[in-house]
């Protein structure tokens, strides 16, 4: 798990709460969002952002080989440069009128289980 820009600090008590120690057994790292993206690019990873704007369901992307799933903040999303620079712009189609996102962990939860689903084919 990469986490880019000042919003998370995995030290911080909540997140390591949260993870329910899932930071203790993951390779976490953080960066800035150009260092990022230039690490993903070298190690030719496409990168797939999440945006509730996309036209695309993300049941529609291709998740097989190496991808590199980019989700914002709960709050504001995905900023500009990751969606400009992104391979491909995915929504989670969301049917309820009361909500119109879901939690960043629910949201990733989704497509990391599609990523799995496709390449268990």
């Amino acid at each position: 798990m990469l986490v880019t820009g000042p919003g998370t600090d995995l030290r911080n008590p909540n997140v390591i709460r949260a993870s329910m120690g899932s930071v203790f057994a993951l390779p976490v790292a953080s960066a800035s969002r150009p260092e990022a993206l230039a690490w993903l690019r070298a190690a030719g990873l496409r990168v797939i952002a999440s945006t509730p704007r996309a036209e695309r369901a993300h049941w529609d992307a291709d998740y097989r080989g190496g991808v590199a799933v980019v989700l914002g903040s709960e709050h504001a999303g995905l900023p500009p440069a990751w969606l400009d620079t992104a391979d491909q712009d995915v929504a989670i189609p969301m049917r309820a009128r009361a909500a119109d996102s879901l939690n960043v962990g629910v949201a990733g939860a989704v497509l990391l289980f599609e990523a799995m689903r496709q390449r268990r084919r």
